[in-house]
């Protein structure tokens, strides 16, 4: 008989492994590849050249702790912020501490601190540099997704922000007339109005204009309006005031004022 086909978890827990076995393998090869180095009589050696000796380990140890830090991050985004620091750090400086008291046994090795203080150097600067990098791209991708989505809401809005300084130009000289929305952000009603409003500035597009007026920041509008109540709608006309609506109303009563207003 034939044998069923594995199920999606089987499968899924296979992938996951063979993902763990990539992020890891590049980690496992270098760990190996400084273990053989320094433990090899002569492997990696340059006699009379200890300053090249210890650059060697700089590098060696730098690339380590950013290899084991992309392993335990195993992500395509990028390496997540400090997440993993402090343990890379004490885990590599370990294993080559341990490697240099290993090489008193060796042949033609000794233990040298000046190896181990190129380790931990390699592996603070490394993570230092990985660690800039992941603040700089957080920051810029920050900002990205800001700008981002503030244009965003510049596209899905239609309304024009009114002050106290532009609604003479704005509202009262508008070529077109404009429906001008008096709100406050702790207003409810206004916010369920606001979608309708929306519609008919897109329905009626070049033949009106919306704009919405925050009250608690200007509020000398209105007390200029006499308004008392709101969501408050004032349609402006020639700079004077052809219809206002108080409360909530339907899309279809604000299509009727506009139509009229506009004698279709």
């Amino acid at each position: 008989m034939r044998q069923q086909d594995e199920s999606p978890e089987k499968a899924a827990t296979g992938a996951g492994s063979g993902r763990w076995l990539l992020r890891w393998l590049p980690t496992g090869l270098w760990m190996v590849a400084i273990f053989v180095v320094s433990t090899s009589p002569s492997i990696g050696r340059t006699p009379g050249q200890g300053g090249v000796d210890k650059i060697k380990h700089f590098l060696a140890y730098a690339l380590l702790a950013a290899l084991v830090y992309r392993s335990l991050n195993g992500s395509a985004h990028g390496y997540r912020l400090g997440r993993y620091v402090w343990g890379i750090a004490t885990g590599a400086a370990v294993y080559g501490l341990l490697l240099e008291f290993y090489q008193i046994s060796v042949p033609g090795r000794d233990f040298e601190w000046m190896d181990v203080v190129a380790n931990c150097l390699g592996i603070v600067i490394a993570l230092t540099i990985l660690l800039y990098w992941y603040n700089n791209s957080a920051s810029i991708n920050e900002a990205q997704s800001v700008e981002q989505n503030r244009q965003e809401e510049e596209q899905v809005s239609h309304a024009i922000e009114i002050t106290a300084d532009s609604f003479e130009s704005e509202a009262l000289e508008a070529d077109v007339p404009v429906m001008v929305d008096f709100w406050a952000p702790w207003c409810g009603p206004c916010h369920m109005i606001s979608p309708v409003l929306e519609n008919l500035a897109e329905k009626y597009a070049g033949k009106i204009k919306l704009g919405k007026v925050n009250l608690d920041e200007y509020p000398q509008l209105a007390v200029r309006y006499g308004i008392r109540a709101i969501p408050a709608v004032f349609i402006f006309k020639d700079g004077q005031v052809a219809e206002r609506v108080i409360g909530v109303q339907s899309e279809s009563h604000f299509t009727s004022l506009v139509d009229q207003l506009l004698g279709e």
